[in-house]
């Protein structure tokens, strides 16, 4: 089936072929599926799939007329261009009544004696379009408020994409419905009997923002207000773009183009057809003065003139915009700078006239000579000052000066390019200055640091870098970076910091020895007072001890002669007082207890007399004051002895476990190690705040002998555990500790060539184990 079969089933049957009049079928998609003979005879051939029906009308008038079919409402006869085969033609177009769901049909009346009028009215059109299209202004046209069609700018304005505002409420493009009420009860009585309306007015863009605009309001045409309302709407919360062009529509045209705060001049054929008020005062002119003059008179020269055609019209043939800035001549003569941006108003007919934007560029280019001033001034103080100056932008050199060359080594602009890396020593360290000084001025920030630089030739120095943002508002422009060469005082100050840390070492050294000075001296003390205080009981036990095994026989004998005196009284007949006294006397005195308990009596006072021999052995041992300094000791007895002595600082608190291994003689200085295990020992008890357990342990392993003292006391913290081997640190309380017991512990091993191994937990306890060669080096 054919293209026109179907179009005709489609149209419910009806022949069109057989009316003179113009006839065409539209489907819903806007395309003409089937043109009868005599509307062919207008258009010319069509193609076999038809042809959109915006391809044969303006672009407007193809949407309002395809939207009076789609509404089925009241249908109006409409006026336009109809595109013919050789050009385009004045005509009238209707939809003629059809069944619904079957395809359209409209009939086309051409316009006799039109075609002058309307050309003129298609080149105001073009024109119009132009101006519609480049003006700084939103301009939206309203019927039924609801919105009908709108410029680039007011899409822009309000946050529409293309034409998806078309159709929507005009209530939605102000701040709330109250404002909406407020605008409708003033502007429209005023445009229905004035014809026009101007106000500030709250507006809502299309992401809830809200702005204040100018807006003038326009009857499309004052003899039939139903045909809508032009609004021509400009942001003036920011009072930064120009006054509008209003683009309202073919009757407001006039006022628009001369009210622009924008030159804006039509030309055609080398001459000015049109011009605002704008353009004529910047010229000198009035703007009757200049229309119908040639073009060539605003140019400096009739060379220049030429010189400018022969540049823009290749750009505007091709339908593409010509920009540029130029000096224009004045009425009086003089010149002025302009920017000047040409469009041809209507590309596929070059000859229909180019419009015109002027802007005077007096002021911008005075400012921009004092800018230049300026930037002259700076590079005069960038090219003669002392320090550094370096811009850094995407991380790479921009540009430097004379300073930064010397400090360097960079000859002329052969580090221009270079990444900034190459400034550093390391990879490691350059990413270390951009985590320190990076937030800074990502928040536009200035940042200073010290850090080393590198030369060209490898070389090091120390600088110190201060950096700011060359734009704050732009960070992607780069930052300036001042440098200072602080290698002489670097150097200065790392000699003083040295002096300051042998100085600090020194007199830490000194406490530390004054402070084992003490202790030793403390200890020496002790140890003669044990040695002293073993000597002194020593002799008055062993006669006391003497003296006991001597009682001892004598009451034996004594009890002997008694148990004898016993026998020969049981066989011999005594006087009754007598018997009587002695038997009474022997009862009193209980003979048989007295008998046994005088022997454990002595046998308890003889095993008390051996633990006081023992004590002052142990005294002896713990001070070895009757001995060589270094000698070969039995280390676990010298873990028992030390025990001993501290046994009642222990059995309050703790329960103590020995588990000891077989020891080879070790040479040491015993007095020293038996202080280590004594300061071990007693730290162990004051970690326990109430009864726990301390075990005791020792061992070999290789060429080495460890002692060790475990408690399940508090614990030390692990922020501190790498200071308890200080002098004067200490975790107990105000005057319950000096700091210096591990200090002086670590002294001492340290001497003998041993060393410390400590674990301790939090709230679990404390292992303190230390390590002695079997071979110590040559004592000091």
């Amino acid at each position: 089936m054919d293209q026109a079969e179907n179009s005709q089933r489609e149209a419910g049957g009806l022949s069109i072929d057989s009316f003179e009049l113009p006839l065409g079928v539209v489907g819903v998609d806007g395309r003409l599926l089937r043109a009868n003979p005599a509307l062919a005879a207008l258009t010319g051939p069509l193609p076999a799939a038809g042809v959109l029906l915006a391809e044969l009308l303006p672009v407007a008038d193809c949407r309002d007329f395809l939207a009076q079919a789609r509404s089925g409402g009241k249908r109006h006869q409409l006026a336009t261009l109809l595109r013919g085969a050789t050009s385009r033609q004045p005509v009238y177009l209707r939809w003629l009544p059809t069944a619904p769901g079957v395809p359209w049909i409209f009939s086309v009346c051409p316009m006799a004696g039109l075609d002058q009028a309307f050309a003129g009215r298609e080149r105001a059109l073009l024109e119009y379009q132009a101006i519609m299209k480049h003006a700084p202004l939103g301009v939206v046209f309203t019927c039924s408020r609801r919105i009908v069609r709108y410029n680039d700018e007011f899409a822009r304005l309000f946050g529409f994409d293309g034409d998806s505002g078309v159709g929507q409420l005009a209530s939605t493009l102000y701040a709330s419905a109250a404002t909406f009420d407020e605008v409708g009860r003033h502007a429209y009585p005023t445009l229905l009997s004035r014809g026009s309306f101007h106000d500030e007015i709250r507006f809502r863009r299309r992401d809830g923002a809200t702005f204040w605009g100018g807006a003038w309001g326009f009857l499309a045409n004052p003899a039939d207000p139903e045909q809508g309302t032009i609004w021509i709407i400009s942001d003036i919360s920011v009072r930064k773009s120009a006054e509008s062009v209003l683009r309202a529509s073919l009757f407001e045209w006039e006022e628009i183009f001369n009210k622009a705060t924008i030159g804006i001049g039509v030309t055609r054929g080398r001459t000015i057809l049109r011009c605002n008020a704008h353009v004529a005062a910047t010229l000198g002119y009035t703007a009757d003065e200049l229309e119908g003059t040639p073009t060539s008179t605003i140019f400096p020269t009739p060379e220049s003139y030429e010189a400018t055609r022969r540049l823009a019209n290749p750009l505007l043939i091709a339908g593409r915009p010509y920009e540029t800035e130029r000096e224009l001549r004045r009425r009086d003569g003089s010149l002025v700078w302009c920017h000047v941006c040409a469009k041809t108003l209507d590309p596929a007919r070059p000859e229909s006239g180019t419009v015109w934007i002027v802007d005077d560029l007096t002021e911008a280019r005075a400012a921009q000579e004092r800018l230049h001033s300026t930037l002259r001034d700076y590079q005069g103080v960038l090219n003669n000052a002392s320090l550094g100056i370096v811009l850094t932008a995407g991380r790479a050199i921009q540009r430097y000066n004379p300073a930064f060359s010397a400090m360097f080594g960079y000859a002329g602009d052969s580090a221009v390019g270079l990444q900034g890396r190459a400034l550093y020593r390391s990879d490691a360290e350059y990413a270390e200055l951009g985590k320190l000084v990076g937030p800074a001025l990502a928040a536009g920030k200035p940042v200073q640091c010290e850090v080393y630089l590198r030369r060209r030739d490898g070389s090091d120095f120390w600088g110190n870098l201060s950096g700011y943002l060359a734009d704050p508002d732009e960070p992607a422009r780069g930052t300036w970076w001042i440098i200072e060469d602080r290698s002489a005082f670097k150097q200065a100050q790392q000699a003083l910091e040295g002096n300051y840390a042998e100085l600090k070492e020194a007199h830490r050294q000194l406490e530390a020895a004054q402070a084992q000075l003490l202790q030793s001296e403390k200890m020496a003390s002790i140890g003669q007072l044990a040695a002293g205080v073993a000597h002194e009981i020593n002799n008055p036990i062993g006669f006391v001890n003497s003296n006991l095994g001597t009682l001892g026989m004598y009451v034996g004998q004594l009890l002997d002669v008694v148990g004898a005196y016993e026998e020969a009284l049981d066989g011999v007949a005594m006087p009754a007082p007598s018997a009587q006294r002695i038997a009474g006397a022997r009862t009193a005195a209980d003979i048989d207890y007295l008998r046994e308990d005088v022997a454990a009596l002595l046998q308890e006072s003889q095993e008390g007399l051996a633990r006081v021999r023992n004590i002052v052995q142990d005294l002896k041992d713990f001070s070895h004051v009757d001995e060589g300094e270094w000698q070969e000791v039995d280390l676990n007895a010298g873990f028992r002895s030390t025990l001993n002595m501290v046994r009642n600082e222990l059995k309050y608190k703790a329960e103590v476990s020995l588990e000891l291994g077989e020891l080879p003689p070790v040479q040491c200085n015993p007095a020293q190690i038996n202080q280590v295990l004594m300061n071990l020992l007693v730290n162990a008890a004051h970690a326990i705040e109430r009864q726990g357990r301390i075990v005791l342990r020792s061992g070999v392993e290789g060429e080495w002998v460890w002692l060790e003292v475990e408690d399940n006391g508090c614990g030390i913290a692990p922020e501190v555990q790498a200071r308890i081997f200080d002098p004067f640190f200490t975790t107990k309380p105000v005057g319950k500790g000096t700091g210096l017991g591990l200090s002086v512990s670590y002294g001492i091993v340290n001497r003998h060539g041993g060393h410390f191994d400590m674990a301790s937990t939090p709230g679990q306890g404390t292992r303190f184990r230390f390590w002695l060669p079997l071979a110590p080096p040559a004592p000091a």
